[in-house]
C-alpha cells in the first residue's frame, strides 16, 4: 500500500532517522521477521513497513500478542518530489521490513516521532 503525503514534518523525520541510527549503533535493534520471531530477549515494540507481506504482518502481530508489545505499521510515503520514504530509507538498510527495539526509552521516543511524522494513531 502506498500513501501519498504532501506535508511531511521533515524535522521530525530527520529526528526519527537519527534515533533509529542511535538505536542501531547501541545494538538495541533486531532486524528481520525471522530474527524478531526467534528473539528470546525483551523487546518493547515492533516497527513494520507498509510494504511487508500479509504473511509477515500476521507473524509479527502474533509475536506482539504473545509478548504483549505494540506493532507500529509505517506507511510507505511518496514525497511531492516522488521520493519514497519507507523503513528501509530510514534505517539505511536494503529492503528492511521489520525492526524490533530492545530499549524502552528509545522505543518510546521513536514511537512518538513516528506519530508526528506519519500521523499514525496507536
Amino acid at each position: 500500500m502506498l500513501y501519498c503525503c504532501v506535508n511531511i514534518n521533515t524535522e521530525a523525520l530527520q529526528k526519527l532517522q537519527s534515533y533509529l541510527n542511535i538505536a542501531q549503533k547501541a545494538g538495541k535493534v533486531v532486524f528481520g521477521a525471522d530474527t524478531v520471531q526467534n528473539w528470546r530477549k525483551k523487546m518493547y515494540g515492533i516497527l513494520l513497513c507498509g510494504g511487508a507481506s500479509e504473511n509477515t504482518a500476521s507473524k509479527m502481530r502474533a509475536v506482539a500478542a504473545e509478548r504483549e508489545i505494540d506493532v507500529v505499521m509505517l506507511p510507505t510515503l511518496t514525497n511531492p518530489d516522488s521520493t519514497k520514504i519507507s523503513l528501509s530509507k530510514l534505517d539505511h538498510r536494503e529492503n528492511t521490513k521489520v525492526i524490533a527495539l530492545t530499549n524502552k526509552n528509545l522505543y518510546t521516543i521513536i514511537q512518538s516521532l513516528v506519530k508526528e511524522v506519519f500521523a499514525v494513531t496507536f
